[in-house]
């Protein structure tokens, strides 16, 4: 082989590889836009955060998230998340706990009231 051949050679590898690092790079661009998808593959929006059982539940929480109303700010117990109810549910408190944790019911058990 000559010395004009190798050069050619590696001329068109290095296009290759160029190319198919530009195609990689915004194939990677485009996923993380979609924060979305990834947030809902990892976190189950639709189904409720439960951590006790319905006996515990019902018997163990603060009594005065009977009377929370939407709008209303609460907080997560676990981590201390202040998060605004959106709707009570008989199931639990449905809250918007911000972009990427969304919205989700919880349970009266896992809330804590805030006086405001």
């Amino acid at each position: 082989m000559t010395l004009e051949t190798i050069n050619s050679l590696l001329v068109l590898y290095g296009l290759i590889v160029t190319v198919a690092a530009i195609l990689m790079y915004a194939k990677q661009w485009q996923m993380a836009s979609d924060i979305r998808a990834i947030r809902n593959h990892f976190i189950k929006a639709n189904e409720p955060i439960s951590t006790t059982t319905q006996l515990a539940e019902e018997t163990d929480y603060d009594k005065r998230l009977d009377n929370v109303k939407p709008g209303d700010k609460v907080k997560r117990a676990y981590d201390g998340k202040i998060m605004t109810v959106e709707a009570v549910c008989p199931d639990g408190i449905c809250c918007y706990a911000g972009v990427i944790d969304g919205k989700q019911t919880y349970p009266k058990s896992s809330l804590e009231y805030i006086v405001q």
